[in-house]
């Protein structure tokens, strides 16, 4: 929507975002909870694509998950990150969410009520055929 209201400022908006990924490599790399595809396409160094979204190992219980890229350690998109045990993969972070459209960029997952490894009651993008 924002394209569309200020349709003379995208070429200057995406020249920036080029030179921004240029001078800053992290700039162009997505951190714990971002979106991905593949197995490390655009994921910062150390972390795994993960059914589409950047993870990692959480074995300390989940604090691991809180150091994403976003404000105050969530991912890019301002959610939070939590740790869970997935079947193949051990306990790792996946990104947590309050409502159905924070799934959007996570394609086949919902925002599904679970539990941590901590314990907690949380909730988080899931894969509907196979969820956390």
């Amino acid at each position: 929507m924002c394209q569309s209201n200020y349709a003379a400022g995208q070429a200057t908006f995406n020249a920036l975002e080029l030179c921004l990924q240029d001078m800053c490599t992290v700039c162009g790399e997505s951190g714990i909870g971002d979106p991905c595809s593949g197995t490390s396409t655009g994921c910062a160094p150390g972390l795994t694509c993960i059914h589409g979204w950047c993870s990692t190992d959480c074995t300390s219980g989940g604090s691991t998950c809180a150091t994403g890229f976003g404000p105050g350690g969530t991912n890019a998109l301002g959610l939070p990150n939590e740790c869970l045990t997935i079947a193949g993969y051990g306990d790792v972070c996946v990104p947590g969410c309050t409502t159905p459209t924070d799934c959007a960029n996570f394609p086949g997952t919902f925002c599904s009520t679970t539990t941590a490894v901590t314990g907690a009651t949380v909730q988080v993008c899931s894969l509907a055929d196979a969820g956390p």
